[in-house]
């Protein structure tokens, strides 16, 4: 996505007000998976995602990306987005995972979900994110989520990782 601020930033100050009464006469339902907060860093609360001003806060704090990854617990990230950029940085945050990263700039979209989905295959990533849980009930499937601008949000739902 191309923009001409760079979110997270004192560039977004203008925009703020308009935006809180914008966003304020939205409706928000609790998420029926559990939500990694870029914010906070960690799994959201109850009635985080729901508040108005938490949208406000995204737009203008620091991503703590690094923290909701680790919050995550998980060994496997698949990043659904426009590059790479997130599956690289998730690299920095846990040891020992699998990161793929399912869209390519540089590549056609459908030869780069398959490359996606026969490398998480060689890996043993046998369970498809569209479920909530494993029979099994092990490890956090995590996926990225839409936010306000940056798109750097990860849902984490419970399952096998393998």
């Amino acid at each position: 996505m191309r923009v001409s601020h760079a979110f997270h930033s004192p560039l977004m100050e203008p925009m703020l007000a308009e935006f809180e009464q914008i966003v304020s006469a939205l409706t928000f339902a609790e998420p029926s998976i559990p939500v990694v907060s870029n914010v906070t860093g960690r799994l959201a609360e109850p009635g985080l995602l729901t508040d108005p001003g938490y949208w406000v806060r995204h737009v203008r704090e620091a991503v703590r990306f690094a923290d909701g990854v680790t919050a995550c617990q998980a060994n496997v990230f698949v990043e659904v987005g426009p590059d790479t950029t997130l599956t690289a940085l998730a690299q920095q945050s846990v040891e020992d995972g699998v990161f793929v990263a399912v869209a390519r700039k540089d590549r056609d979209e459908v030869r780069a979900l398959v490359e996606a989905l026969g490398r998480l295959h060689t890996h043993g990533v046998r369970k498809s994110t569209g479920r909530r849980s494993s029979p099994r009930g092990r490890g956090w499937i995590c996926r990225r989520m839409p936010s306000s601008g940056s798109g750097s949000g990860f849902r984490c739902v419970p399952g096998s990782g393998r």
